[in-house]
């Protein structure tokens, strides 16, 4: 878009950091606090300010990589800071509003005292690691670091209100995300419905296993922890593992709808925007942002997330009532959600606010 950019992150095969410059965060974590705050991130950032002198810092997921020891570092060069919430990681210690070994969503820590992480031991039944959670959410709640960022960027509505409980609203940001895949040409729909993401306890996988009715054909394509529950699938259900690119495309865009039966509170997933933009309809759970994804009777419909008997009627419903389906269908096909370009315009238009705002204060 124009823009010069220099990336820092944890050093992984899977990263682009440091632009060749060796300021990747190595993270080997031999002492526990550094999970907490990072003095090699903190060094090596401020080496990378030093030397590219950017306009501005746009923050994604630091926490117990990272750290927030980087804000430190920018407030310490002058340079403003943004930062995307892609989990509510400012108001639950654990990040996720979900005790795992208890396989239910919880704000306990956003009405009451942080220290109910350490209590209920969200992070995956650890005692130790809850206690390392609840360190992290006490010290820099305590700091005044967080003040120092511009802008949290919410990509729903729905985060937007869970961290207001801890900001004020006018320095909260919503975009949404945007399609990561280009359109395709129509393709004829074939006679399955579709579930693809993550494996897990908290995307309501057992729950749709309970309720796809047996003459209906489920299509399952992902990873994650419950893949051993695909080595025993009722003969209606087909399990085609990982799939990416082209592939995934034409699976979604040839379902007649596809089905996102979370159990948490999802921030903004880009599986919704994705088959709806490929118009293939969406039934969804009613839960944290994917109802302001859903158009519920227009481009989808939701259920009560947990529910399997309302999932199983809303499934039926949609699949037995072909001129509905097609009205649905026609709808989607219709919807439009923003390209990268146009998520990219909103990023640089809210990045020169900050910045003229900060040359001219």
């Amino acid at each position: 878009m124009g823009c010069e950019v220099s990336y820092f992150g944890q050093d992984n095969i899977q990263n682009v950091v440091g632009n060749g410059q060796g300021l990747a965060v190595r993270n080997k974590k031999t002492n526990p606090l550094s999970l907490i705050y990072s003095e090699e991130a903190y060094r090596k950032f401020l080496s990378l300010l030093k030397a590219e002198s950017p306009d501005i810092v746009h923050l994604n997921n630091i926490n117990f990589q990272i750290t927030p020891s980087v804000i430190f570092a920018a407030r310490k060069r002058d340079i403003p800071v943004v930062w995307t919430m892609h989990d509510p990681q400012l108001v639950c210690p654990c990040h996720r509003l979900y005790i795992e070994h208890l396989g239910k969503v919880c704000t306990m820590c956003i009405k009451g005292d942080i220290i109910n992480c350490v209590k209920n031991r969200c992070f995956k039944g650890s005692w130790l690691r809850s206690y390392i959670g609840y360190l992290e959410s006490k010290k820099y709640y305590r700091s005044d670091i967080y003040n120092y960022v511009s802008k949290f960027i919410c990509p729903s509505r729905f985060m937007a209100d869970m961290l207001k409980n801890r900001f004020a609203e006018d320095r909260l940001e919503v975009i949404r995300n945007y399609c990561k895949f280009e359109k395709m040409q129509p393709m004829p729909k074939d006679d399955y419905i579709l579930y693809y993401g993550r494996l897990s306890e908290e995307k309501g996988l057992r729950t749709l296993l309970k309720a796809v009715p047996s003459y209906i054909k489920l299509k399952i394509a992902g990873e994650g922890p419950l893949e051993n529950m695909m080595n025993c699938l009722p003969a209606n259900i087909e399990y085609v593992g990982f799939v990416s690119g082209g592939e995934l495309s034409a699976l979604i865009q040839k379902a007649k709808f596809s089905i996102y039966p979370s159990e948490w509170y999802e921030n903004c997933p880009f599986s919704i925007i994705e088959s709806i933009s490929f118009g293939t309809p969406v039934i969804g759970a009613n839960i944290g942002g994917i109802p302001e994804l859903i158009d519920d009777g227009t481009t989808g419909l939701l259920f009560e997330a947990g529910n399997a008997e309302d999932l199983r009627d809303k499934i039926e419903y949609l699949y037995n009532n072909r001129i509905i389906l097609d009205e649905i269908t026609a709808n989607t096909a219709a919807n439009k959600f923003k390209s990268l370009g146009e998520y990219c315009d909103e990023l640089i238009k809210l990045y020169k606010n900050i910045i003229y705002r900060g040359k001219n204060a």
